[in-house]
């Protein structure tokens, strides 16, 4: 999770940024932010743009179940953060879900490729 803070506040460029996560991950996040600055200044060589944690802007909670994560009638995150600039104009999506559907969307033209006769 570290990691994805981290990537998220160099990808913006912006300082103040906030950090969203979901409400069952705030405790985690809450307990790496003494370690943001030190990591970001480890990985980029410079200061640590300022940031904070935006508990009152939660992601939606996890799947309960197989069942409604196949629906699609729910909206749900399967973790990460998302990282904005102060005003929310700006935004980088470090989740799993999103991660994921660009994984599926840079090999689709593979798929096809494998499948066309």
């Amino acid at each position: 999770m570290l990691s994805l803070i981290v990537e998220g506040m160099h990808k913006l460029g912006e300082s103040p940024a906030l950090i969203r996560c979901r409400e069952i991950d705030v405790p985690l996040v809450e307990s790496l932010m003494p370690q943001v600055e030190a990591a970001y200044r480890a990985a980029h060589g410079r200061e640590a743009p300022n940031v904070r944690l935006d508990t009152a802007n939660p992601l939606p909670p996890p799947p309960r179940n197989a069942e409604e994560q196949s629906s699609g009638e729910r909206v749900f995150c399967s973790g990460g953060v998302i990282v904005t600039s102060s005003d929310g104009s700006i935004e980088c999506t470090n989740t799993l879900d999103d991660r994921l559907r660009i994984a599926y969307m840079g090999n689709l033209p593979a798929l096809r490729g494998m499948f066309d006769t």
